[in-house]
């Protein structure tokens, strides 16, 4: 999470899953506020799996303006 907090990328949506396999540890799925294209959106993932052991990129996807 640091790596995201680190270049001000905010989260939509934050899970924790438990792993079946391994008590009192937990899998986090996140959704991000930004697009993959920007320098530290880009660099958020790979600093992330330095200290993890396993980090997927699952989509990115455009947000739409809403008409006011």
């Amino acid at each position: 999470m640091s790596a995201f907090a680190l270049r001000a990328i905010s989260f939509a949506k934050v899970e924790l899953r438990p792993l079946k396999w391994r008590p009192y540890e937990y899998r986090f799925y996140v959704e991000i506020l930004g697009v993959p294209s920007e320098l530290n959106c880009a660099n958020a993932p790979s600093h992330s799996v330095e200290t993890r052991e396993f980090l997927a990129v699952l989509g990115s996807y455009k947000s739409v303006a809403v008409p006011s």
